[in-house]
């Protein structure tokens, strides 16, 4: 029986991955502080080729982090404006920044952390954009007017454009491709910090669209399962590539070799989820099954009975034998839908026991019309 517990549970488990991505965009900034103190650079990046993590970057994500914890769940008044007010922060430092960019000279951002000679601390114009519109929707969290919902996702869409193309260049190595140079590109941690946000941000409102319109499909497991089996395939194919490009293999054997283990992967997967999907049909159709036949054996049983069997819901009659005619002279269509007099607080399949009704007609009342009766009935009576 489904209950209200169970009913939450989906935005139960929604809060938490939230609060884990939340999680790993402040251990990421951490260890980016970590690396820019102590000059090792290979905790702000993942190959000495790649652009570093830039410290204002790292606060931004970090910020805006929090931004969205104190925002999620069932916040108070004072949290929800504590979290804008984080968000609107980041949101003016990064329109500073693009400022700055597009000015001649510079507003001397990039010597606030270590100095002029640490070289450009501050994130370059795409992913300072992307932190900006993120911002902007983090302050729409809470927002519940009209239209607001449509904007809040139209942030988080363009939030996401440029971290995907960084993410997926830098798997399939094309940054060049994709005119994403190191001078002007978006740094592959900070990239994959805004995405682990934007789906903090969308976990934290699971009544907005499109998690709310998931969640209201009884399908929404199999949808899942396609979206990662069809955005997974390139994913595990990049991934592959990368492994083999470090051992010296052609980019042409790389490939083959990646797009051979991403297929069979995938398919292993895809099999295994179909097969264990079909196999949960065929048990609930199993136990349906069952179920029917057994009212229908139940059916045939109370139908052909001489004693009044009665099927409550509280005190309502829901079904009654056909003896009960017999017995009362009062057909079952006329007990269907009518409570009985005298019998309170009873659940869903309790049972009317003998003593119970002997107790309702031994005080002379009709247990459907509450008129006096001269006795007990025979059927209740000891033989």
């Amino acid at each position: 029986m489904d209950t209200a517990g169970s009913g939450a549970r989906p935005e139960v488990r929604l809060a938490l991955w939230g609060r884990a991505a939340v999680g790993v965009v402040l251990v990421f900034a951490v260890l980016n502080a970590a690396g820019w103190t102590i000059g090792t650079g290979q905790l702000n990046r993942v190959f000495p080729s790649w652009p570093r993590a830039t410290p204002w970057g790292a606060l931004w994500l970090a910020t805006l982090g929090a931004a969205i914890l104190a925002q999620s769940g069932h916040p108070s008044r004072l949290r929800v404006w504590v979290g804008r007010g984080l968000a609107a922060a980041v949101g003016l430092l990064a329109i500073v920044v693009l400022a700055e960019h597009l000015s001649p000279s510079s507003f001397g951002s990039d010597g606030v952390w270590f100095g002029n000679e640490a070289g450009p601390t501050r994130p370059s114009p795409r992913p300072a954009s992307s932190v900006l519109y993120l911002s902007v929707a983090v302050v729409l969290m809470r927002f519940d007017r009209r239209r607001t919902g449509l904007l809040w996702g139209m942030f988080l869409i363009a939030t996401v454009a440029t971290p995907l193309v960084t993410v997926m260049g830098h798997m399939f190595r094309a940054i060049s491709a994709v005119q994403l140079p190191e001078s002007t590109g978006q740094e592959i941690a900070t990239a994959i910090g805004v995405l682990l946000l934007v789906a903090a941000t969308l976990a934290a409102r699971p009544d907005r669209n499109p998690l709310a319109w998931l969640l209201a499909r009884p399908d929404r497991w199999a949808l899942l399962r396609l979206v990662g089996v069809l955005g997974g395939l390139p994913v595990l194919i990049g991934l592959a590539r990368l492994p083999f490009l470090a051992f010296g293999l052609g980019s042409e054997a790389a490939w083959i070799l990646a797009t051979t283990i991403a297929t069979i992967i995938v398919g292993v997967i895809a099999l295994y989820l179909s097969q264990r999907e079909q196999k949960l049909l065929i048990e609930k159709e199993q136990l349906s099954r069952q179920r029917a036949d057994a009212e229908m054996r139940y059916r045939i049983l109370a139908d052909n009975a001489v004693d009044v069997i009665f099927h409550l819901h509280g005190s309502n009659v829901t079904w009654v034998s056909p003896s009960v005619e017999a017995a009362f002279g009062e057909p079952p269509g006329r007990w269907v839908g009518s409570g009985l007099v005298g019998i309170d607080g009873l659940d869903a399949g309790d049972v009317v026991t003998a003593e119970q009704m002997k107790h309702l007609f031994g005080t002379g009342s009709h247990p459907l019309t509450g008129e006096p009766l001269p006795g007990i009935p025979a059927f209740l009576q000891h033989p």
